[in-house]
């Protein structure tokens, strides 16, 4: 008897339903790089907004001899930084004595008549930013992929040593003020503050699993700018430069 060698062609249902699965594992790992991918993006566009806007605003103060202000609202609800040029040339809080600065026509279209600054509030409507291009990154189908937050470091003095505290969090308004001698005095809800350094932090609204990490941004009390970019791997520790330099 004479029997047949049958090559079998095809492939069984356990062989379909395992590449099915693979397939599909991969294309969560693809959706996921690619959206922490636009996440950072955004995380370092915020920042380079932020130190833009500091940066331009301590120039300000020098060049026209005016108290200038970048002002945070940390508060949850009203997430958003607004910029203002003060009447005289001492630092306030009082927002009677302060004057907004507005966009040009050609800057972000339709909210011309909005003070420069950025609005990152959930649910928020007026979605400003501070370039038409920064609009595209911030949002997310109209809400924010991103969002910043302060804190504020003390000098303490305690037997002729000074030293620093730990940051603390600013969980409402703080208002940097430029002088035009250069320095740099801090308000926390319209309250002077003695801090050295007060910083900004930008990071991802969902946390730590869809960007890498945070940025920071330091301003101290000399008018002195830094930022960092800072890796959740490294545990806290200051990775590469994600924006801007020492001023």
């Amino acid at each position: 008897m004479t029997y047949l060698n049958r090559h079998r062609s095809g492939f069984t249902i356990v062989e379909l339903m395992i590449v099915i699965a693979i397939i599909a594992v991969l294309a969560s790992l693809m959706v996921a790089n690619m959206r922490g991918n636009k996440v950072h993006e955004s995380i370092i566009t915020l920042t380079n907004d932020v130190y833009s806007a500091l940066s331009s605003q301590r120039t300000r103060a020098m060049t026209t001899s005016r108290s200038t202000y970048v002002i945070l609202d940390n508060r949850e609800n009203t997430r958003k930084i607004d910029l203002y040029v003060g009447n005289d040339s001492r630092c306030t809080p009082v927002q009677s004595a302060l004057i907004g600065i507005h966009y040009s026509e050609t800057d972000i279209g339709d909210f011309t008549e909005q003070n420069v600054g950025i609005d990152l509030a959930e649910g928020g409507s007026q979605m400003r930013t501070l370039t038409a291009i920064s609009n595209n990154m911030y949002y997310d189908n109209d809400s924010p992929r991103v969002v910043f937050s302060s804190d504020t470091t003390l000098l303490t003095i305690s037997d002729n040593t000074i030293a620093e505290n730990p940051p603390e969090a600013v969980e409402g308004v703080l208002s940097i003020c430029f002088q035009p001698n250069g320095h740099t005095e801090f308000y926390i809800d319209g309250s002077a503050s003695n801090a050295n350094v007060a910083s900004v932090i930008v990071a991802s609204r969902n946390g730590e699993n869809d960007s890498g990490g945070t940025s920071r941004i330091n301003i101290d009390r000399f008018g002195n700018l830094s930022s960092a970019f800072v890796p959740y791997s490294a545990g806290g520790a200051g990775g590469g430069a994600g924006a801007g330099g020492g001023g």
